[in-house]
């Protein structure tokens, strides 16, 4: 399930869907930041006006009020609160309460006010109050109280009393100032902030297309040509016109594409013509082979003949004569198909017939036939099966492989032994194929399983073989999926290791 999410995390949002959410996300950010901050800037600068003109225009009414209880004189103080209160102006009530008889009184709201006000905490601003409330049909208004210090209502009371929270005053200037125009100018500013930004995400948008035009757009076309260029697709180019390094990495990819396309048909050709040759070769092989066949198979027969006395008994000069012509002309068959063989491994036309196979009963069909050549060579030819064990190959080949390898060991050794340990180990069957001959010097290790890579070194003495043997035997191993070593020091003798694996993965070209 986390692998599904990853790949489709991996899918849906790609460089350029990632690249353009976050330079979306980041403009949005900084125009919010802005909008908000100038919405709080556009706030706090109408509460400060208000403030300011409140206590303006709560200070001219409290000292008109003043005058007025000091020369009882009220017809000025009602027309400065009818000048104050009018349908144009913010303020929707004025009143002027001394000792608690209102004065004079103008509203264009209906509101009930009452002669006498309880502070419901400590004044703000030493004798000024700002309320926030709200009218019935829910419009918003600040309530100022400004308080009119007559002396005896307000000097003479104790300082105890004066900063009493629940003081009742009964001498005031009171106005209420109406914030609901105030609430359509903050509501049209943030509109207009909202547009602002708006016009900002739509440029930035603008800027973030016509730079992915120029910049990620080339990036995903040689990207998504490089990807179809791996898939196979041999004849996508990366087409980029934008006159910068984009389109220098773009047209270095096209040249290399076009060398990679030119370089594989010339590599076809070569092997179309190697093909060819190689059938050339696999039929003049066959024809050879059937040529020379023939009269070696004749020769073969007529010495038999004389030696078996057709045509009278030999003499012991003439039968010696005779069995080294046999010898020469079966050494010269066993060459001639050891080359067919090697022809048809390289040219495919030999797979594999597998079935399941014993280890040890492999082994002893490979080793035992071979008894006779080591004890000729006064050799011990020693086998032990550790583990028989069960697995899939070809048992014609893997006896060949395992004949061969021993059949190196018996000629190479002069004296002493040779040794064949079969067993198991993890998931592998391994045969060891041990001697005390010579050893192989290490330079020459490198080159033995090449075909006809014959050792020559002054301390090996045969001479007979084509090197082939080696050869066909690496091949034979390699099409079971397994490997072929060799462990040598030069005059300590050598060790062949052959490991098939029990699940094996064979060649296409084998017969399951």
């Amino acid at each position: 399930m986390k692998q599904m999410k990853k790949s489709l995390w991996k899918k849906s949002f790609n460089l350029r869907t990632k690249f353009l959410i976050g330079f979306v996300t980041i403009i949005t950010l900084i125009t919010v930041l802005i909008a908000v901050a100038a919405g709080y800037r556009f706030v706090n600068d109408i509460e400060h006006s208000i403030e300011q003109n409140g206590r303006t225009l709560s200070g001219i009414l409290a000292r008109a009020g003043l005058i007025q209880a000091v020369f009882l004189d009220d017809q000025d103080l009602r027309s400065l609160v009818d000048s104050f209160v009018n349908d144009d102006a913010e303020l929707i009530y004025a009143q002027v309460v001394i000792d608690g008889f209102e004065e004079a009184y103008k509203s264009l709201v209906d509101i009930e006010l009452g002669a006498k006000f309880v502070s419901s905490g400590l004044h703000v601003d030493r004798d000024i109050y700002f309320l926030r409330n709200s009218l019935a049909d829910g419009t918003p208004y600040i309530d100022i109280i400004h308080t009119i210090n007559l002396g005896q209502s307000f000097i003479s009371a104790t300082e105890a009393e004066q900063n009493d929270p629940t003081r009742t005053i009964t001498s005031y200037a009171r106005l209420g100032i109406s914030l609901g125009r105030i609430q359509a100018e903050i509501r049209q500013t943030i509109l207009g902030v909202v547009f602002i930004s708006l016009g900002a995400m739509m440029v930035g948008s603008i800027l973030v297309f016509l730079y992915y035009q120029k910049t990620w757009k080339p990036l995903e076309l040689i990207n998504t040509a490089m990807q179809k260029f791996g898939l196979g697709e041999t004849h996508v180019r990366a087409r980029v016109h934008t006159q910068d390094e984009l389109e220098t990495v773009a047209d270095s990819f096209n040249e290399m594409a076009d060398a990679i396309v030119k370089k594989d048909e010339q590599m076809y050709q070569v092997n179309f013509e190697m093909q060819r040759a190689n059938r050339a070769k696999s039929d003049f092989l066959a024809a050879m082979s059937h040529d020379l066949k023939t009269p070696l198979h004749v020769i073969s027969g007529y010495t038999q003949l004389m030696l078996a006395g057709d045509g009278g008994q030999p003499s012991e000069i003439h039968q010696a004569h005779l069995e080294s012509m046999l010898r020469s002309s079966d050494r010269l068959l066993e060459f001639i198909e050891r080359i067919l063989s090697f022809s048809k491994i390289e040219s495919g036309e030999e797979p594999l017939d597998v079935e399941i196979i014993s280890s040890d009963v492999l082994t002893k069909e490979a080793v035992e036939p071979l008894q006779s050549l080591a004890k000729r060579k006064e050799l011990t030819l020693d086998l032990l099966v550790e583990t028989d064990v069960g697995f899939y190959a070809d048992p014609a080949k893997m006896k060949q492989v395992l004949s061969n390898l021993v059949e190196n060991a018996i000629k190479y050794t002069l004296e002493g032994s040779v040794s064949v340990r079969v067993f198991q180990q993890d998931n592998g069957v391994y045969w060891h194929i041990s001697d005390t001959g010579p050893g192989i010097p290490e330079p020459l290790q490198a080159f033995i399983f090449e075909p006809f890579g014959r050792l020559e070194d002054s301390q090996i003495k045969i001479t007979d073989g084509i090197g082939l043997g080696l050869a066909i035997v690496k091949r034979y191993v390699e099409a079971h999926g397994g490997s072929v070593t060799v462990e040598s020091l030069a005059g300590k003798g050598s060790t062949f290791i052959v490991c098939i694996p029990l699940e094996v993965e064979l060649d296409e070209d084998s017969d399951r």
